[in-house]
This record gives C-alpha cells, structure tokens and sequence, in this order.
C-alpha cells in the first residue's frame, strides 16, 4: 500500500475496498456494466480476498458502478464482507441487507451544511 495511504489509517482514516481489479467494464447488458456482475466465483472471491488484504484487514465493500446481484452478493459475503454498499440513494434502516445498503453521495462542492441537511 502506498505511503500515504499508510499515513492515512495512521491518522484515523479507516480504508474499505472498492474491489482490487473489478472496477472496471466488461459485463455488458447488466446494470452499469461492472464486472463483477458476470465474473465467475472463483475469480470474484479470489478479487475480493485480495483488495481486503491490499488494505491489511477490510470487510466493507463498496460494488464497482454500484452494481450488485444475487452472484456479486455471494462473492462478496464469501470473500468475508459484512457490509456492502450499492450506489442507490438512501438512508441505513437496521432492518436492510447489510450486504446491499444504500449510501448518500458526497460530490465534493457540497458546504458542510448542504452536507449536514443531506444525511439528516
């Protein structure tokens, strides 16, 4: 892992995985064309496992193109995953999936009190 990052859990900065080669295109004709949405299970465990080690010890995972179905979901659960989170729009509720809940997007321009308003 690179040094900053280092620095970054040195400083209280917790880093999840987004997956370790998944990001990217290839799955044509489902959701936004994330691949591990039509990748085999073997490869998408073994993908997975590998960007928890790169981060020394992750078990959130955030779906490539927030992208997920029944097998992505299984790969993710298998690879040791305990949250995972979809790009849909929304608030957490205890009674969700925990392995497909919804996030609120920060873009970047927001104030803090745009941001405040979002999650509240």
């Amino acid at each position: 892992m690179p040094y900053d990052l280092w620095e970054m859990r040195e400083d209280g900065i917790e880093l999840q995985s987004h997956s370790f080669l998944m990001h990217q295109g290839g799955c044509s004709g489902q959701g936004h064309g994330g691949r591990l949405l039509c990748t085999d299970y073997e490869t998408g465990v073994a993908d997975t496992k590998q960007s928890f080690d790169y981060l020394d010890g992750g078990f959130v995972y955030c779906y490539p193109f927030g992208d997920v179905n029944d097998s992505a979901e299984t790969i993710i659960r298998d690879a040791g995953a305990k949250l995972a989170f979809t790009t849909e729009h929304g608030k957490i509720d205890p009674s969700m999936n925990p392995l497909r809940l919804p996030r609120i997007r920060i873009r970047g321009g927001e104030s803090l009190e745009q941001f405040a308003a979002s999650v509240q």
